[in-house]
């Protein structure tokens, strides 16, 4: 939280990158049934898909400064 006194919670790109990273590492070390397996790996598939758009958009804001 920031010190503003707004208290809405914030989630920013880096957090979502570092729950992409915890989703991976716990599919690795076989935190999920597989009967998830489908559920767990469309919401990754979503979390990446999302990212790598805001990373795109990211970029071209960059490139028009």
């Amino acid at each position: 939280m920031d010190n503003t006194g707004d208290n809405r919670p914030i989630i920013t790109l880096p957090d979502l990158q570092e729950i992409s990273t915890i989703i991976k590492l716990a599919s690795e070390r076989g935190a999920f049934h597989v009967h998830e397996y489908s559920q767990v790996g469309a919401c990754y598939d979503k979390l990446q898909n999302f990212l790598t758009q805001a990373q795109l958009i990211t970029n071209q804001g960059e490139q028009n400064v």
